[in-house]
């Protein structure tokens, strides 16, 4: 019997062990600026997983609760086009400080808890772009640049007032007019029966399938499916969907 109070109690001890490791929340600063590296505060911020949602104006910090599910992250402010990222959840050091002293118990306790995972504690999210923030590329004490669709990082300042060549990829307004071809682009010379399509915003649905693979990427998320013409989803990190839904020259993301 002493020998069955004692494992109970080592048990209790254990399954502890996470909460003691980790508190069930952590501080997330949330930074807003443009595409030129200008940094602007007091946007309204949504953060929000499977524990719940968080909001605090660009600027400022907020308890965010610790999840294995990635944070979705959002910002808008009047004058500017929306500003969007992921926030990447990783197994943090109590996680696996729980596995080699309570072995699988303590492990399912931090995971079912989110006590085991923590996410980049500053983030800069870029107006008119949607980034992925990844803490295994953090700096303590630095705000964290987002990774763009092709993988890059997000210079934390472009004086150019243009997009550098690693910068985040801008999604255009609805209704923003195409750029016009260049030159090279033009029929050759000898084919004077070349047809030129007429311009407007409609959008091919190979064009929309690459724009909206590129957002996918961006969130760390898969290949997309077409559901539509305009409409695609595909699977990411943690079991969740992305639904990505093309116009004229616009793609938004959503996670229904």
């Amino acid at each position: 019997m002493k020998h069955l109070v004692t494992a109970a109690i080592a048990m209790a001890a254990l399954s502890g062990c996470a909460t003691v490791m980790n508190d069930a929340t952590q501080p997330i600063r949330v930074d807003t600026k443009t595409a030129d590296g200008h940094v602007i505060a007091g946007a309204d911020c949504a953060l929000s997983n499977d524990k719940g949602r968080f909001t605090l104006k660009s600027g400022q910090t907020v308890q965010v609760h610790r999840s294995s599910r990635d944070l979705e992250v959002s910002c808008v402010l009047p004058g500017q086009r929306d500003a969007a990222g992921r926030s990447i959840s990783r197994a943090n050091i109590g996680i696996w400080g729980n596995i080699l002293i309570g072995g699988a118990i303590g492990a399912i306790v931090d995971h079912s808890k989110g006590t085991g995972y923590t996410y980049p504690s500053w983030i800069q999210l870029v107006f008119g772009q949607t980034l992925s923030f990844d803490r295994h590329r953090e700096d303590r004490g630095q705000p964290l640049q987002g990774d763009n669709a092709q993988g890059r990082a997000v210079a934390a300042t472009d004086s150019s007032g243009g997009n550098s060549p690693g910068g985040a990829v801008t999604l255009p307004l609805a209704g923003d007019v195409a750029p016009p071809a260049p030159a090279s682009a033009a029929a050759p010379a000898g084919n004077a029966a070349a047809t030129v399509a007429p311009a407007g915003p409609a959008m091919s649905t190979e064009s929309a399938m690459t724009r909206a693979q590129g957002i996918s990427t961006g969130l760390s998320c898969g290949a997309v499916q077409a559901r539509s013409a305009t409409r695609f989803t595909a699977s990411c990190t943690g079991g969740s969907t992305v639904q990505i839904d093309c116009a004229g020259f616009r793609c938004s993301a959503s996670f229904p």
